[in-house]
């Protein structure tokens, strides 16, 4: 037999075996990929500043005032187990506003808040609830800086490159703030929130925010109730550095709030920076860290000084 004989028997009887012995074997499975863990602690500081401008007509005339606006936060989200989180926050903003023509021709606006949340959440979305407490600068209404506690139940859904959340709760002053026929009780106020996060890239967000509130300045034996209905609207950019903890953002906000007869517009343009830690992407953050944050219905009169 010729040698091409020969191989031409060999090969294909050693493939066959090998054929055999492969299909006893099985297929070898092929390795999980490996999934970065999601930090237990993680959140983010923030500072911003910028400019107010405020607007006020009331029966008798309009007045005008402008302000430069400084503020900060700090939040941290802690899983303490798999799908339940805690939330800390602390934040303040502080309003020094000038130019108006009655009244005190300068004036400062402050609040601060510290508050926490407790939350279920899992790849698709979030539940939980929250609640703190903080003093804020008076409107025209209010005797003094008050004391006030906020709560309620918030939700976030995560779908695709969206995040959309929602809140509502109750904000009240804690404790009667006078005494006397016809002083100043209690002011409070329901609200509700709803906010869009977009991400046009992990470390790209475009935000936008709606908020309602409704209250009342309640007085004693005396004098009548005021009630006052507040409107927020709100858009932000925000953008994190890649392999960085810095963030920049950018944002506009502007309220209107009504009293009766009056109506005060305030129209606020800032800039800020975040410094984030646990190492993730904006959307990172989202989904899994501190993701969570209040905005105070009572805090939001303090323009209204005249």
């Amino acid at each position: 037999m010729s040698r091409i004989g020969v191989f031409a028997i060999i090969v294909p009887l050693m493939l066959s075996i090998g054929a055999s012995r492969a299909a006893d074997l099985g297929v070898m499975p092929t390795k999980a990929p490996v999934v970065e863990p999601i930090p237990a602690l993680s959140g983010y500081l923030e500072l911003y500043t910028g400019g107010a401008w405020n607007n006020e007509s009331e029966s008798d005339g309009t007045e005008n005032s402008r302000a430069w606006v400084l503020g900060g936060a700090g939040r941290v989200n802690y899983w303490w187990s798999r799908n339940a989180s805690v939330q800390f926050d602390v934040q303040g903003d502080g309003a020094n506003y000038t130019g108006q023509t009655s009244g005190p021709s300068r004036f400062s606006a402050q609040s601060y808040l510290i508050a926490a949340h407790a939350s279920w959440r899992d790849q698709r979305g979030l539940i939980g609830v929250f609640a703190g407490a903080g003093d804020a600068s008076p409107d025209e209404l209010m005797p003094a800086s008050v004391r006030h506690g906020i709560g309620g139940v918030e939700g976030q859904l995560y779908w695709n490159a969206f995040t959309l959340y929602g809140q509502a709760g109750y904000d009240t002053t804690i404790g009667g703030l006078s005494s006397g026929p016809g002083t100043l009780d209690t002011v409070w106020a329901w609200f509700v929130r709803g906010t869009a996060r977009y991400y046009a890239t992990p470390n790209l967000r475009l935000e936008g925010t709606l908020f309602y509130a409704n209250g009342s300045h309640d007085f004693t034996v005396g004098a009548p109730n005021v009630g006052f209905d507040t409107l927020l609207w709100r858009g932000k950019v925000e953008y994190k550095f890649d392999m960085s903890p810095f963030a920049i953002f950018g944002t506009y906000q502007g309220t209107r709030t009504s009293f009766t007869p009056e109506r005060v517009y305030d129209h606020r343009v800032l800039a800020g920076l975040r410094i984030y830690f646990g190492d993730q992407t904006l959307r990172g953050n989202d989904t899994s860290g501190a993701t969570l944050d209040i905005i105070e219905s009572i805090a939001l009169l303090t323009p209204s000084l005249n």
